[in-house]
């Protein structure tokens, strides 16, 4: 038997997969995660470092390539945890 909150995971987790690919991919992977950590490795970088931002302009290429691949590793999670609650809930019936 399914807790109310694994419950509220499975809607969640289904809401997201509904999206396509890329779209997850956009979202969780490079607006949530590629752009704000290029930014905060160039402002440390910045602040702590005396790097100039002409010499720190890669972290914005190269931290949204990492995040297009976060995010395609977050969507084969999301899926695997999914399909092991639902696969729970059908045995538990």
């Amino acid at each position: 038997m399914l807790t109310e909150k694994q419950k509220k995971f499975i809607a969640n987790y289904e809401i997201d997969l509904a999206m396509p690919q890329w779209k997850f991919v956009l979202a969780y992977g490079v607006v949530s995660w590629g752009i704000p950590m290029a930014a905060v490795i160039t402002l440390v970088n910045i602040l702590f470092f005396s790097s100039s931002f002409s010499a720190e302009w890669i972290n914005f290429i190269l931290f949204p390539v990492g995040g297009i691949l976060f995010g395609i590793l977050m969507r084969m999670i999301y899926l695997k945890h999914c399909r092991k609650l639902k696969a729970s809930e059908s045995e538990d019936k």
